[in-house]
């Protein structure tokens, strides 16, 4: 496995860790590797299976050396230690364990250990009791078809099983009003599994047209002509459904990008609604500050790159706001119109006064050029003077094929913090919240990182992108108590009055299966991994228990 680049190499090795905490979740072995044939094997993933020996012989090496344990084996090994306790010391009061469906096997043993204390209890989040038996069992039977695992009732026939009862003895711990009731039994019955579809005639029959009509009564399907349009819907629906006092909404959805703009038209409300999910730390100003002065030096020529950087909210300079968007906005009247051809942001300067003689000398002058003045040229020429020295301690390394990776990430924040600083020198502004925070902590971590890497410099950009990517922005309490937005966990464990459950598109909800870089599915199986269907049956569980809100808006 060769990767194209420093940045996919960054990638490679995110997704090989993800393999990593699956296989050591799911409780497998990594010598079953050596077990699979090769000859069913193409090719590429023969390769890929020795590449793979670095985890199974070099890794294991490193960790016993440094006095080190993967993180999914140490929660695992937390976990079984918890269950073992429960079982030696038996509390005196009561343990209960609510809302999980032990989709982990050592959650799932801690839950049958909870299971058989005398004070032991399970609350089974939206296990189906209205399902036939036999459909129940066509999914709990052993070595059923892959098909079977996309079942959302799938995770919770295989955890009764794990604690030795069966689906009779499982107590209602309430009873829901009966619209609400049948409502659960339809959807359970579009959900039945395929080995008993052909009961549908006979199902459909007992239900009255007429009660099916009350069940969804207060099931709303919301249909649109495009993203921005769903968004706009669903933020007026939740504003409508907490006009009465009391009352509480909330969105689930795993798009993120649906809750994104759903959370920008409720800001037109002046409603901040609390989105569990947060935020992209790439897509945060200070973050895009950075993202645009390394797409500048290391790939010049943009000049709406350009722009964007000299007009970016938190570009300071140690100069006052005013002065800095005054200044932008002349250098790109002078600079970047009318055919700038590809502008660098380090001879920018230079640009500049050519335009601006050029300008000047003609003949035909543009209509606002008779309004500038000396001081606005000036504090043009001021900014440029800063921008560049702001710069400079990343632009040394233009040109170089063996910069090295602590000296770039010096580098870099000594230059944001020169773009970020305000008139009165201060960094308030360019760390302020929640993102900035994060943002910080993201940067001392890569100083203090121990690790020798060296690459050309114009990898920079791509690879502080790959190094980004995944982190997540949590913000604090939103102003609106009674708005929320929520995945598909929190909205398990959550009651609200109306629940919209957004984004059922294909690809969505469920979410399509992305392909293993480093194993087939064959592979998977072979080493006895769950094959993708198994997320299907988890997001189908999710819609399942969502489906019994009072009040519902499909989107």
């Amino acid at each position: 496995v060769i990767p194209a680049s420093t940045a996919d190499a960054i990638w490679l090795a995110r997704d090989l860790a993800r393999l990593m905490d699956e296989i050591e979740t799911e409780g497998t072995d990594w010598a079953k590797l050596t077990d699979l044939v090769t000859g069913n094997l193409a090719g590429w993933w023969q390769v890929t299976l020795e590449f793979l020996g670095i985890v199974t012989e070099a890794w294991p090496k490193f960790l016993a050396e440094s006095d080190r344990s993967n993180p999914a084996a140490h929660r695992s090994a937390l976990i079984r230690a918890e269950a073992a306790r429960l079982q030696r010391n038996p509390p005196a009061g009561p343990v209960i364990a609510a809302g999980s469906t032990g989709s982990i096997p050592a959650t799932a043993e801690l839950l049958a250990a909870i299971a058989r204390l005398p004070g032991g209890a399970i609350v089974l989040p939206g296990l189906d009791r209205t399902l036939d038996e036999a459909s129940f069992q066509a999914i709990a039977a052993p070595g059923a078809r892959p098909a079977v695992l996309g079942h959302p009732q799938y995770g919770l026939a295989r955890l009764i099983g794990k604690i030795g009862v069966l689906r009779g003895d499982v107590e209602e711990i309430g009873v829901a009003e009966p619209r609400r009731a049948l409502r659960a039994a339809l959807v359970g019955e579009a959900l039945r599994p395929a080995e008993t579809t052909e009961l549908w005639a006979e199902t459909r029959a007992g239900f009255p047209a007429s009660d099916i009509a009350g069940a969804f009564a207060e099931v709303t399907l919301l249909e649109a002509a495009s993203e921005r349009d769903e968004a706009v819907a669903i933020a007026v629906a939740l504003k409508r459904a907490v006009e009465h006092p009391g009352q509480r909404a909330a969105l689930v959805t795993g798009d993120r990008a649906l809750a994104r703009r759903v959370s920008i038209e409720l800001q037109r409300f002046g409603v901040v609604a609390d989105d569990s999910g947060g935020t992209p730390l790439a897509n945060t100003p200070a973050a895009s500050l950075l993202r645009l002065a390394l797409e500048a030096l290391f790939r010049p020529g943009d000049p709406v790159g350009l722009l964007s950087l000299l007009k970016h909210p938190l570009l300071g300079l140690g100069l006052e706001r005013a002065d800095v968007r005054h200044a932008a906005e002349l250098i790109e009247l002078v600079a970047l119109r009318g055919g700038t051809g590809r502008p660098d942001i380090v001879s920018l300067p230079e640009l500049f006064e050519a335009r601006l003689t050029g300008l000047g000398g003609g003949s035909r002058q543009p209509f606002w050029f008779s309004r500038l003045t000396v001081r606005s040229i000036e504090t043009a020429r001021n900014l440029l003077e800063r921008l560049k020295q702001a710069l400079a301690p990343l632009a040394a390394f233009r040109g170089r094929d063996d910069a090295d990776l602590a000296a770039l990430v010096r580098a870099s924040v000594v230059t944001l913090e020169n773009l970020g600083r305000t008139a009165d020198g201060g960094l308030g502004e360019l760390y302020a919240g929640d993102a900035g925070e994060k943002l910080a902590e993201l940067l001392r971590g890569l100083v203090a990182a121990s690790a020798s890497l060296s690459f050309a410099a114009t990898e920079w950009p791509d690879i502080m992108a790959a190094l980004i990517a995944p982190e997540t922005v949590k913000p604090a309490q939103g102003t609106d108590r009674n708005i929320a937005i929520w995945g598909a966990l929190e909205a398990r464990l959550q009651t609200v009055d109306t629940l919209v459950i957004g984004g059922l598109n294909e690809g969505v909800w469920p979410r399509k299966p992305e392909s293993d870089r480093f194993m087939s599915r064959l592979m998977k199986t072979g080493i006895d991994l769950e094959p993708p269907e198994r997320r299907i049956g988890l997001a189908a569980h999710d819609f399942q228990m969502a489906m019994g809100a009072g009040k519902v808006v499909l989107s």
